[in-house]
């Protein structure tokens, strides 16, 4: 990568590396520029309450917002694969 966060290059370039639109994508974030990043990116953004408060998180544009991955539930049905936030 030659441009860091917050600036999207790394999501975009991931993504595309696994074959997806950033926009397919959900980003896992834990700091308001990694959100950004993957906001600018066009993902959509789970970010965790490990190293800043819930206000960076929720400013920074975070779509979800959890204490950890035991608020993530993840299932495949009929309808295809779902996600299930608890957000805190």
């Amino acid at each position: 990568m030659k441009i860091g966060k917050p600036d999207p290059e790394p999501y975009l370039k991931a993504a595309a590396k696994l074959g997806f639109a950033a926009s397919d994508c959900i980003v896992v974030e834990d700091a308001p520029a990694g959100v950004r990043a993957g906001k600018a990116a066009g993902a959509r953004v789970i970010a965790f309450l490990t190293t800043m408060t819930r206000r960076n998180l929720e400013d920074s544009g975070a779509d979800w917002i959890v204490q950890n991955c035991a608020d993530i539930t993840a299932s495949n049905d009929d309808d295809g694969f779902q996600l299930s936030l608890s957000p805190s």
